[in-house]
């Protein structure tokens, strides 16, 4: 038994997202109206990056210019308020067993077989103090699901600033040259699920793409839980916000 799931028979679990109570043998962290009302991402969207265009499901002009080092990309939900206070709380407040349902929801996404799911890395310093990759937790929520083997391949090679307080130009110059793979006999051939908690400019999974795609990998397609989209200001549904 899951140790969440244990715990539930003491103290009752609640959503992750509004926080109301919830039954105790939920499955899932969220109640009936968070999870009817998650700001899913529709599917007129990019064929590549993932991102809404203005088309419906035509690629990108960016995508068209300056094609991605990974194959594909999906994510579940956009990056709202109510998204972020639960990733800062999954990442930031050790509340890991968050991955339960948030690998969950994503593995409902892993439509193809591939060879193996790996995770980004994160540095020994970050893994210290946080105590865990968080995204390492969800490829392997993934990995039981769908029955699809995990596979470490890549180490960060130096620790770097947070992603999340740097501007576009400067995420991809701090993220360049960060990532090696462990065992490049392991990569070449392969079909490769690379996971990560949330799309932002897309330059950590581009440079962890092009590291296993250098070692010969037969393609990578990326999955996230969370997108940023700046042309949504707001998305209406969760019980904050209605």
């Amino acid at each position: 038994m899951k140790f969440w799931k244990l715990k539930n028979l003491f103290f009752s679990p609640r959503c992750m997202i509004c926080g109301d109570y919830l039954t105790p043998d939920s499955t899932l962290l969220l109640c009936s109206f968070c999870f009817t009302h998650l700001p899913l991402i529709p599917p007129e969207h990019c064929p590549v990056c993932g991102r809404m265009t203005p088309s419906g499901g035509a690629t990108c002009f960016q995508c068209q210019t300056q094609k991605p080092k990974f194959r594909q990309h999906r994510s579940v939900v956009f990056y709202t308020s109510e998204i972020r206070y639960v990733l800062l709380k999954y990442k930031f407040y050790r509340k890991r067993h968050y991955a339960a349902t948030i690998g969950t929801l994503m593995s409902s996404y892993v439509t193809e077989n591939y060879d193996f799911i790996t995770a980004v890395p994160v540095s020994e310093k970050k893994k210290r103090n946080r105590g865990y990759n968080q995204s390492r937790l969800l490829a392997e929520q993934i990995e039981q699901i769908r029955q699809i083997p995990y596979k470490e391949t890549l180490q960060k090679t130096k620790h770097t600033p947070p992603q999340s307080k740097l501007g576009y130009k400067q995420r991809l110059t701090n993220i360049k040259n960060c990532f090696s793979v462990i065992n490049p006999d392991e990569i070449r051939q392969k079909r490769i699920l690379l996971i990560d908690d949330i799309y932002t400019t897309g330059s950590t999974i581009g440079e962890c793409s092009k590291v296993l795609k250098k070692a010969g990998a037969a393609y990578v397609d990326v999955l996230t839980f969370a997108m940023t989209d700046k042309r949504i200001k707001s998305i209406k549904g969760t019980k904050n916000n209605e």
